[in-house]
């Protein structure tokens, strides 16, 4: 690509997987004899998109990660390690300060404090475009990088998402159905969400600054606080999150049918 932006993946590896109803967190799960979470970092290893990835674990991982899955493969492109927080929103926040060069499962509540009302902080990201994934999403390739790529170049911020195959309704309190929306305006959401880096580290540092908002996914937070549009970008059906176990069967097929 000429001219291309420098681009960092945030990659979620913290979760516990309790839907998953087992002992070993769904990421790190085998999939036809390699973890789950290595399909997402040969994805990033491989990419002409991707430049750096940003690791997010639970520190009860690390040792895993580091010598079963970054050594033992010789994924290069992981950088930095951060600590996974008790929701995604915190983890998403722990790997954008790791990119300032701040650790934020080491600071105290006084300096968490001051970090988050630090406006110039988002000056000492050292990256262009930030794509944000799920490591339990094991099938983006290099057609949804690109697409989110040129959907951040083109927007400054955008989503990887499909268009929904079912009809939606929405439903009260009580179970009744209030609406049906047309399904050509509804969109499943997917990861990678993409951004500018100032913008998603500023929007981030706003919903963190606020401590009582709980946001289900990145482009939220830039709805709420960036002050920016955010739009979709083509993901692919294949890109299922691995959450149950019916989801490993679904995934296997999809390795095996590759």
């Amino acid at each position: 690509m000429n001219n291309k932006k420098h681009c960092t993946l945030v990659l979620l590896a913290g979760g516990r997987g309790k839907r998953m109803g087992t002992d070993v967190p769904k990421q790190f799960i085998e999939l036809n004899g390699k973890p789950v979470l290595w399909y997402s970092l040969r994805a990033a290893e491989e990419s002409a998109v991707i430049d750096e990835c940003v690791l997010v674990v639970h520190p009860d991982d690390v040792d895993f990660v580091n010598n079963e899955l970054l050594s033992k493969y010789s994924f290069n492109k992981v950088r930095r390690i951060a600590f996974a927080g008790s929701e995604r929103y915190e983890s998403v926040w722990s790997g954008l300060l790791c990119l300032a060069g701040c650790d934020w499962s080491k600071l105290t509540e006084v300096e968490k404090k001051e970090v988050l009302s630090d406006a110039g902080l988002k000056d000492q990201i050292n990256t262009d475009i930030i794509f944000i994934h799920d490591g339990a999403r094991p099938f983006a390739d290099e057609t949804i990088f690109n697409n989110c790529y040129e959907g951040a170049i083109r927007y400054g911020a955008c989503v990887a998402a499909v268009k929904s195959k079912d009809t939606v309704k929405l439903v009260d309190d009580n179970g009744k159905i209030i609406s049906t929306p047309d399904r050509n305006t509804v969109w499943n959401m997917q990861t990678p969400q993409t951004f500018e880096a100032q913008l998603i580290f500023d929007s981030y540092r706003k919903v963190m600054a606020l401590e009582s908002i709980n946001i289900t996914d990145d482009a939220q937070a830039v709805e709420l606080m960036g002050g920016r549009e955010v739009y979709v970008v083509e993901g692919s059906y294949t890109n299922i999150k691995v959450t149950t176990p019916e989801d490993m069967v679904t995934a296997e097929s999809f390795v095996n049918g590759k």
